[in-house]
C-alpha cells in the first residue's frame, strides 16, 4: 500500500477522473465537493480514518466528485488489484469498505429527505403567496368590473330615456338589444 501526501488546496482527483485508487485518511482533512449551476457545492468533509474513492473503484465509474485537501493529509492509497486482493484475502476487512459505502449512501439518503422536505415547505408556501395573489388580483378586477358598470350604468340610463322618449323605433331596438347583451 503507497502512501501519498497533499498540501491544502491540491486536489486528490476530480469529478470525471477515471477511478483506479481508494484512500484512507490517515492524517489531515479533505473536502468532497461537486460544480453545480456554476457554484461549488461541498458534499462532506472527511478526516482521519475515514476511506473515500472506494464506490469508483467498486463500480468502475468515473468519479462523481472533487477531494480537495483541506490541512496537509497523508493517505493510504488502495488500487483496484489491493481492494480485490483485500476482499478475497481478508473479508473481514472489506467489510470496513462496504460499511463505508454503506453509511455514506445512509447519509445521502437523509440529506435528501431533508432537502425534499425543504423543497415541499417551499412549494406549499409559494403555492399559497401564489394563491393569495391569484384571489387578490380576481377581487381587483371585479372591484374594477364593478366599477366600470356603476360608473356606466347612468350614462346607459339617460341614453335609453333619450332614445325611447324622442329616438326611432329601429334606434330603440338596436339600444336595447346592445344593452341586454351587455349586461
Amino acid at each position: 500500500m503507497e502512501t501519498k501526501t497533499f498540501e491544502a488546496g491540491d486536489v486528490v482527483f476530480q469529478e470525471g477522473d477515471p477511478s483506479n485508487y481508494a484512500y484512507i485518511i490517515r492524517k489531515g482533512k479533505v473536502e468532497v465537493i461537486r460544480e453545480h449551476l456554476g457554484q461549488t457545492v461541498q458534499l462532506n468533509t472527511l478526516g482521519r480514518g475515514e476511506i473515500f474513492g472506494e464506490l469508483g473503484v467498486i463500480d468502475s465509474q468515473p468519479r462523481s466528485a472533487t477531494v480537495r485537501v483541506l490541512e496537509p493529509v497523508t493517505l493510504s492509497v488502495l488500487s483496484n488489484d489491493e481492494i480485490l486482493d483485500m476482499v478475497y484475502d481478508s473479508p473481514e476487512k472489506s467489510l470496513i469498505l462496504i460499511r463505508s459505502a454503506f453509511d455514506r449512501l445512509r447519509n445521502m439518503y437523509a440529506e435528501k429527505e431533508e432537502s425534499n422536505k425543504d423543497i415541499n415547505r417551499d412549494l406549499e408556501s409559494f403555492q399559497e403567496e401564489m394563491s393569495q395573489a391569484i384571489r387578490q388580483a380576481i377581487r381587483d378586477h371585479e372591484e374594477g368590473v364593478m366599477k366600470s358598470h356603476v360608473g356606466i350604468l347612468p350614462i346607459v340610463g339617460a341614453l335609453l330615456i333619450t332614445v325611447l322618449v324622442g329616438g326611432s323605433i329601429f334606434f330603440k331596438s338596436q339600444i336595447l338589444e346592445f344593452v341586454s347583451h351587455t349586461f
